[in-house]
């Protein structure tokens, strides 16, 4: 996580430091899965992790949330602005 956030991304469309938006979501229901599925092996590690790997980002995008996939593609980015462009963050 730390490493693509250190520079923009024109490919995924963000900022500097907005990786970690996209990938703290997705982590801490990775955990919260993990958790209940492994509970016996796991139930405690996976949020030590992810708290682990979160403490490091910033104060500065910790605010951030992106709940779309970042696009991959040409037509996913249209896809993308078709949504923006029709009222959907």
């Amino acid at each position: 996580v730390e490493g693509p956030a250190e520079t923009p991304s024109s490919r995924f469309l963000w900022n500097e430091g907005e990786a970690w938006s996209y990938r703290r979501t997705a982590y801490h229901q990775m955990a919260n899965i993990l958790s209940r599925e492994r509970g016996e092996r796991l139930s405690s590690i996976v949020h030590k992790t992810v708290a682990a790997v979160y403490e490091r980002e910033g104060e500065s995008t910790r605010h951030l949330v992106q709940m779309r996939t970042p696009p991959m593609n040409d037509a996913a980015k249209e896809a993308n602005s078709a949504l923006r462009s029709a009222g959907y963050q």
